[in-house]
């Protein structure tokens, strides 16, 4: 929590210091993105489990700060879902893999809650009236804020489990690049889409996943420019 505080401030710090001598914008919007994970350990090697990834996405603010005619920085803070599945592969005592047991899980969802909090600095090198276009590089935070397991159970229920120890990762961060493309509606308005790659330097998991390397998404916002 001192760290979203402490983000959270220099932020605003930030905002109120550019935002009087530029096009400042805000923008609301989400992405939808896709983690590749990498696992390099579990914790029952003589069953054949598998995990799987599953889609991600996020909901939240953006903001827009030109320093320059080309040169801005680009932040936001959203609230967002991320996790893992696990497949589980048994094999019981009566020589079967539990099918129609209430009490056997077949696939656990590790459901994350956490608030990401990107800044990045972006350069046009498209920078026309109506369409701009440029790269942009950067850092990724993510805070954790709740997590949970479902399980789907051998009889197809699904159920609030704990059958793992499990204990997610407090804090991420990685390196993200991007490319922005901002296309005007109108004077004040513009659509802002923004596909990226972050390269991950903290696991999602501290007990089962080892490494979460890449992950890919776009983020699509509308943005508002307040003192054009």
């Amino acid at each position: 929590m001192r760290k979203l505080i402490t983000i959270t401030i220099a932020i605003v710090l930030t905002l109120t210091t550019y935002s009087q001598k530029s096009v400042f914008s805000i923008g609301v919007g989400g992405s939808y993105d896709y983690h590749i994970n990498e696992y390099t350990q579990t914790p029952w090697p003589w069953f054949d489990h598998q995990y799987s990834n599953i889609f991600e996405f996020s909901l939240g603010s953006q903001f827009d700060i030109p320093i320059h005619n080309r040169l801005g920085i680009r932040t936001a803070i959203s609230y967002s879902k991320k996790g893992y599945k696990l497949v589980y592969v048994w094999t019981t005592p009566d020589g079967g893999n539990g099918t129609d047991d209430a009490a056997i899980p077949m696939e656990t969802q590790f459901k994350l809650k956490y608030i990401d909090i990107p800044l990045s600095v972006y350069y046009h090198i498209i920078n026309k009236d109506r369409y701009k276009f440029g790269p942009s590089i950067g850092i990724i935070n993510s805070i954790n804020i709740a997590n949970s397991e479902i399980s789907i159970m051998g009889n197809g229920n699904k159920k609030n489990t704990s059958y793992r120890t499990f204990r997610s990762t407090s804090y991420l961060y990685g390196a993200r690049l991007g490319l922005i493309n901002n296309i005007d509606l109108n004077k004040k308005i513009f659509l802002s889409l923004e596909p990226y790659l972050i390269y991950n330097f903290s696991i999602i998991n501290e007990t089962d996943i080892q490494k979460s390397d890449f992950a890919f998404g776009s983020y699509l916002s509308i943005h508002l420019r307040l003192n054009k």
